[in-house]
């Protein structure tokens, strides 16, 4: 995992459960989305299911969504976690892993109506007022409208990526232990929201085709490339906390402009790797829509 260490160094840190977290506010919700979603499920499956009903339990979309929580736990309870405090580079992977590795996988894996079914029929009543009732439902309404909007995604997308790795916020990170719950938040929230711009994920439905889908992600692209090309190209160290640590303090001995170029490099290459397999797969599906099936024989 860490540039410049042996083997049998790393082993010492990801066979040791001294280096492996166990953060109640993460691995909670997590565990509790997996219930809710296996009782959702084994409760779909007692009954006779509608069409998207079907699509929702289909075997493979529970593979994607409990992978989905698994690289979740990874990303943060791992020593990724903790060296993330160390290198950039490690914390640019955990970002990655959150925003476009969990986050597409979750919603692939389409498990809103299996965790709506989980819950308890009161609660879901309980929501549902609330969702419709006169406080806050107006208020409620156009935020989502607007979340659920290709260019308010976008928007939002942008905003956490660039946002995040600006100097200031990015430090406060480092220092604050619930600035930077929120950040990983944002970016497993609002990454959730952008992959279903470009992915189905029944009941949501999708307001772009496969051909806008491709130009979206190459947008979604583009502010990748921006973030990575400034940290990459800068000859000094953006974040202070890791500028402040001497080269004995950070593991492999490699200097913080290295470190951060190598974390830019990752970002560009690694983290792109996602958005292209989706443009790929996009296009290819454009074609097949415009591609005539077949041509009519005219009868003799």
């Amino acid at each position: 995992m860490l540039v410049g260490m042996p083997m049998d160094v790393l082993w010492l840190y990801w066979g040791s459960a001294r280096w492996w977290s166990a953060e109640p506010l993460v691995i909670g919700p997590v565990v509790a989305l997996a219930a809710l979603w296996w009782i959702g499920r084994r409760r779909l499956l007692s009954r006779r299911l509608s069409e998207l009903e079907l699509a929702s339990v289909r075997r493979w979309r529970g593979v994607a969504f409990l992978g989905g929580l698994a690289i979740i736990l990874i990303a943060l309870e791992s020593p990724i976690d903790y060296f993330s405090q160390l290198l950039f580079w490690v914390h640019m992977v955990q970002h990655l892993l959150l925003l476009v590795v969990a986050a597409p996988l979750i919603v692939a894996g389409s498990p809103w109506l299996l965790i709506w079914e989980g819950i308890p029929s009161s609660t879901r009543s309980a929501l549902v007022r609330s969702w419709q009732g006169p406080r806050f439902g107006k208020t409620l309404g156009r935020v989502y409208a607007f979340a659920r909007s290709p260019v308010g995604t976008f928007a939002l997308f942008t905003a956490i990526v660039w946002g995040w790795h600006l100097p200031y916020p990015y430090d406060l990170t480092l220092a604050n232990e619930v600035v930077h719950d929120c950040e990983h938040l944002s970016f497993l929230v609002f990454g959730v929201a952008f992959w279903l711009q470009v992915l189905d994920s029944p009941p949501f439905e999708r307001t772009l085709s496969e051909g806008q889908s491709a130009f979206y992600l190459i947008g979604a692209m583009g502010v990748n490339v921006v973030v990575s090309a400034a940290l990459g190209l800068s000859q000094h160290p953006w974040y202070a906390p890791y500028a402040a640590l001497s080269v004995a303090e950070r593991p492999g001995g490699v200097s913080a402009l290295w470190d951060q170029q190598f974390g830019a490099g990752i970002m560009w290459t690694l983290g792109d790797l996602p958005f292209s397999f989706t443009i790929g797969r996009c296009v290819l599906k454009w074609f097949e829509a415009e591609t005539p099936s077949g041509i009519p024989v005219e009868s003799a």
